[in-house]
């Protein structure tokens, strides 16, 4: 065999062992892309179930976001009654600087007075007596804020014709009565008109621990030396008005 024939056979055995080697190798290699691109498929596959748990976990067990809304509603209401309170601090300490410093022309608030446009607390209210109209209507007040059943219907003056009330009547009334008052906070004298020589209308303003404000009125009427709570509105200003549930239960029992 001569050199030239020795060399093409070599050729073609190199060519022979190469090639494949060549074949595989690329074979290997696609194979290593097709087997990294199925553990990323398999990986995305698993994060999407673990997701689709997790949402139809979160379909059968609703979040109940009821409690979360009281908290905010109870904390919105906390801020206003602090925000309340410190107002009404703010008039307190005027009516003092008013009570103690008067001017020429007014005179000082004897203990248990209620000065027009005067603010008073739970804690300020006191058992006036009945020589005044508007210490009449504090007494009143005094009586549902504390329960006493004795004041509160003293404080009363029902129709001729009504049936006084038993003291079980009464002691409901008083509590119903106390119940009422167990948001407010504050009372504010409004006005106080003369209807005629023996009734006078007297509106008040009540401040409760949510910020709100509801006016109420109150027709006193002449009984002796005394004022007492009318059983029911009278004269012109009055008539579309109606007395306080809580004293009509105790006057109509």
């Amino acid at each position: 065999m001569t050199k030239m024939q020795m060399a093409a056979v070599s050729s073609v055995l190199v060519l022979g062992i190469a090639v494949p080697l060549v074949l595989q190798h690329r074979t290997i290699g696609h194979l290593k892309q097709a087997n990294s691109n199925l553990q990323k498929q398999t990986a995305e596959m698993a994060l999407l179930e673990e997701e689709n748990r997790m949402l139809r976990q979160a379909a059968s067990h609703p979040r109940d976001d009821a409690p979360q809304r009281e908290v905010l509603r109870l904390r919105a209401e906390a801020a206003k009654a602090r925000q309340l309170g410190d107002e009404l601090e703010k008039l307190r300490a005027q009516n003092v600087s008013a009570t103690q410093k008067p001017d020429a022309n007014s005179r000082q608030s004897k203990p248990g007075e209620w000065q027009m446009g005067e603010m008073k607390s739970r804690e300020d209210l006191a058992n006036a007596g009945f020589t005044a109209p508007e210490s009449t209507v504090q007494t009143l007040l005094w009586a549902m804020v504390n329960g006493n059943p004795e004041s509160y219907l003293r404080a009363l003056k029902p129709p001729p014709d009504a049936p006084m009330p038993t003291t079980e009547q009464l002691r409901d009334a008083v509590a119903a009565a106390t119940r009422s008052f167990a948001t407010v906070v504050g009372f504010r004298l409004d006005s106080s008109k003369e209807l005629n020589d023996q009734e006078v209308f007297v509106k008040i303003t009540l401040l409760r621990s949510n910020a709100s404000q509801t006016p109420d009125s109150f027709v006193v009427a002449r009984d002796g030396a005394e004022w007492k709570i009318a059983g029911g509105p009278a004269a012109e200003e009055a008539s579309q008005l109606q007395a306080p549930v809580s004293v009509q239960a105790a006057a109509n029992p």
